[in-house]
């Protein structure tokens, strides 16, 4: 299996620099004055999201297999593969297509031959997964990514049976984990000016992920050696159990959540079939859905 390698520092701020040059030659914009030093920003910012990743896959035994891949939409000129959508029907016979693009897929074939795949959305905020969220219809994208490929199959090796029998674990392609990979550090707390190296070490082992995982210790493994906690926030404590704050779900987990999700976003497509759109929004960690909704005029609810 290929192993993606780290790219010495200075070859990162090379290609960093690289990409942000020709994102501004695309915008047509120079960089002077206070721009300038907004792009320097940027490009010390993509230097280390880049290096978080390579870090991540040389240590690792998932590799990638897409990038930005097409669900339930044309295909790109690039000859990006496409997965087939989510598909629903309501309760009054409304079809129900559900497409988007992931921003990520990697994929990871284990001792036995089995496949597992991990679909990772990239967020430049703070955003952390919530099962409780989910399922109350909020957020639901990152799952409904994993899901069309569970559905779906890998393109080019076929479609993959239903969830039923995914859980007797006769299907090519199970779920790993879909996760959100913070494309900024955190905060880094200091004393002091640090040392330029120590600086960005800490910058990349800022770079938070949030997701949901499979309860398998191979799979597990995979995706962070040795269970460190650094890149699945889980570890094997002595006795051999495992320990943390990863949402850990078995395979059968999944397939209930799967099912649940898809009454759920079948539930919302209903209402809006048969007009029902009550302005009732919801709290989520103490914040308002419609806090920064730019339609506060339309439904009234005082959120504005």
């Amino acid at each position: 299996m290929a192993v993606i390698s780290s790219m010495p520092p200075e070859e990162t701020e090379t290609l960093a620099d690289t990409l942000v040059r020709g994102y501004l030659s695309r915008l047509g914009v120079e960089e002077t004055g206070r721009l300038g030093y907004l792009f320097l920003r940027l490009r010390r910012s993509v230097s280390v999201f880049l290096e978080a990743i390579m870090e991540e896959y040389a240590q690792g035994r998932f590799v990638p297999m897409a990038f930005e891949m097409p669900v339930g939409l044309p295909a790109a000129d690039d000859g990006t593969p496409v997965v087939r959508p989510v598909t629903l029907t309501t309760e009054g016979g409304v079809q129900v297509t559900l497409s988007g693009i992931i921003d990520r897929v990697d994929r990871y074939t284990a001792s036995d031959g089995q496949e597992y795949v991990r679909v990772v959305d990239y967020k430049t905020g703070s955003r952390t997964f919530s099962l409780k969220e989910v399922r109350q219809g909020l957020h639901v994208q990152l799952l409904l990514y994993l899901f069309a490929l569970w559905q779906g199959g890998l393109p080019g090796k076929g479609s993959t049976p239903a969830a039923a029998d995914v859980l007797s674990g006769t299907t090519q392609l199970l779920p790993a984990g879909a996760v959100y990979f913070q494309v900024r550090p955190g905060e880094i707390p200091s004393d002091g000016m640090l040392p330029p190296e120590e600086a960005r070490k800490k910058a990349v082992d800022a770079i938070n992920r949030s997701g949901i995982w499979l309860k398998d210790e191979e799979v597990l493994e995979a995706m962070d050696a040795g269970l460190s906690g650094k890149y699945v926030p889980v570890t094997r404590k002595k006795d051999g159990s495992l320990t943390g704050k990863a949402n850990l779900q078995d395979l059968a987990q999944f397939g209930a959540l799967y099912e649940e999700l898809r009454s759920i976003i079948s539930g919302i497509a209903g209402e809006m079939a048969d007009g029902r759109s009550a302005a009732q929004p919801k709290t989520s960690r103490g914040v308002k859905e419609c806090t920064y909704c730019p339609f506060g005029p339309v439904c009234r609810t005082g959120g504005k």
